[in-house]
């Protein structure tokens, strides 16, 4: 999925790094792999249209109700599995395009504990460094912060909790077609490497991957 109308850092999935934009790197990494018998490029964009001709992989022109704000990826996914007619049988994988820091090892071995696993989707996280019942949020109208989750701040301060964290999901078309959601009943996670993963949502967000880039090549 590679809409060019992101919103907190613009065109985040066409930023350059090395001389290859975000996207194409993930492209590249999904043909390593030789992991899927088809990849296929999900944009608004002319730019990836033309990069999917020259590159032998399937392309979807995303619809504009696709592209607005409150289309989600999963409501990506579903448009795809229909749209190319996917197998009840087939497995497929969301890659996000900021994922630049995956390793082709981590995408390898979560595909094999996916497939010989009993959960219909598998996705990527990482573990919170701090309870979330312990958020606070911002009330406008008091002008102070309150307890995200008042009633239960001070049940338990356990850090065992998980987050998406933009990654990647495995998943399993015949369920997704009847759930419609990365958030099955039968949900697996796959703890990816804290090296491997990066969320770019503002300029800072970008300068700090860069620099983890060149820290993780030059080791």
């Amino acid at each position: 999925p590679a809409k060019n109308n992101s919103k907190r850092l613009k065109k985040k999935n066409f930023l350059k790094l090395n001389k290859k934009k975000n996207y194409q790197r993930e492209i590249e990494l999904c043909k390593k792999s030789r992991l899927f018998d088809n990849i296929i490029l999900s944009s608004n964009d002319k730019e990836c249209e033309n990069f999917s001709k020259k590159n032998n992989i399937l392309f979807d022109k995303r619809p504009i109700s696709l592209i607005k704000k409150k289309s989600t990826v999963a409501n990506v996914t579903n448009h795809l599995i229909k749209k190319f007619n996917l197998n009840d049988t087939d497995i497929f994988c969301v890659i996000y395009p900021t994922a630049i820091l995956l390793s082709l090892k981590t995408l390898k071995k979560s595909f094999n504990i996916f497939r010989k696993s009993r959960h219909n989707i598998l996705m990527g996280v990482s573990q919170y460094n701090y309870s979330p019942l312990k958020a606070l949020n911002y009330d406008n109208f008091s002008k102070n912060y309150y307890a995200l989750f008042k009633n239960r701040v001070m049940d338990q301060t356990d850090k065992n909790y998980y987050f998406s964290n933009g990654t990647f999901y495995w998943g399993k078309v015949l369920t997704f077609k009847k759930e419609k959601s990365f958030y099955s009943k039968r949900l697996g996670i796959y703890e990816v490497p804290q090296n491997e993963v990066a969320d770019i949502d503002t300029i800072i967000d970008w300068k700090l991957l860069k620099r983890k880039y060149e820290i993780s090549k030059n080791r």
